[in-house]
């Protein structure tokens, strides 16, 4: 008698039933990758845009003022809104200036929002004029906000 060489069935579909587990696993984490993946430029992108108003404003290139969901040119085909909260002088003459960036989406797409924050040496108007010098930065902050899709 010949002994039968080969695979049952039961050791087919138990084999099938396991690759078709281990691709659905590798397919979700190809998938959270490639969501992380975006997340992590939108990040990128709007901490960028933030600095660059930051830097704008404490070099004298952009005003100091207030703004709020001002429309900000990102260069490409996204849509940013920026805030800017400028705060008083305290006692030490430390003035604050608070940039947020955030995406031009509705609250149900969950649009990105990063904030920015600096303290600076405010000079007074007439140290201004007679040294015609702009603000040094003193430090700053930053925090972002915003979830997966």
């Amino acid at each position: 008698m010949k002994s039968a060489r080969g695979f049952t069935l039961i050791e087919v579909i138990l084999a099938l039933a396991i690759l078709g587990a281990a691709l659905a696993v590798i397919g979700e984490c190809v998938q959270i990758a490639g969501r992380n993946s975006v997340d992590a430029t939108t990040a990128t992108r709007a901490q960028m845009l933030a600095s660059s108003v930051m830097d704008e404003m404490v070099a004298g290139v952009r005003e100091i003022l207030d703004a709020s969901d001002e429309p900000l040119e990102a260069g490409d085909e996204s849509r940013w809104l920026l805030d800017v909260l400028v705060g008083g002088v305290d006692e030490w003459d430390m003035q604050t200036i608070e940039v947020r960036v955030r995406q031009d989406l509705s609250d149900e797409l969950n649009p990105f929002e990063y904030r920015l924050q600096r303290s600076f040496v405010a000079e007074a108007e007439s140290d201004a004029e007679a040294e015609d010098s702009t603000a040094s930065s003193g430090g700053s902050t930053s925090t972002a906000a915003g979830g997966s899709r």
